[in-house]
């Protein structure tokens, strides 16, 4: 059982483009190393690409697991669970409660880059939380896949 993990910018040039790329990593990751787990973020649209390319493979591998990590529970979740029971297998609370809240989010990309044995990246820039992301991933054992310019 392998893990694999996302990290992206919340903003994304040619979506349809990277969603393409997700997909074929995705399902070689699944088909190739093992990978049964997948662990996405709920934060803008490379999330939302990561989640969708993950389903899609799913259709084929039903084994296929999609977690959601998010550093705190919210009140969308709380409110709309029903959704989210259905569109993920899991939710799981990255962060641990120790942590104070504005530290929350970095937390929680912390434990999505030490949990993962790859992780799949859109980073075109080396600043804010997906460049962090990248970095915590880079200093673990994480073998990384890059979509992004860097």
């Amino acid at each position: 059982m392998s893990i694999c993990g996302f990290a992206g910018h919340s903003q994304v040039e040619d979506e349809e483009e990277i969603f393409e790329k997700l997909y074929k990593e995705c399902l070689y990751l699944a088909i190739e190393k093992g990978v049964t787990e997948f662990m996405v973020g709920n934060y803008g649209m490379f999330d939302r690409l990561a989640r969708n390319a993950v389903k899609r493979v799913k259709q084929m591998l039903p084994n296929i697991k999609i977690f959601l990590v998010l550093p705190y529970l919210t009140r969308e979740i709380t409110e709309y669970r029903e959704y989210y029971e259905k569109n993920y297998d899991e939710i799981i609370i990255g962060s641990s409660p120790d942590v104070k809240p504005k530290y929350k989010i970095i937390s929680c990309n912390k434990f999505m880059a030490e949990k993962s044995d790859y992780m799949i990246c859109y980073i075109n820039h080396t600043y804010g939380g997906a460049a962090l992301t990248y970095k915590y991933a880079t200093k673990s054992k994480t073998e990384i896949i890059n979509l992004g310019s860097i």
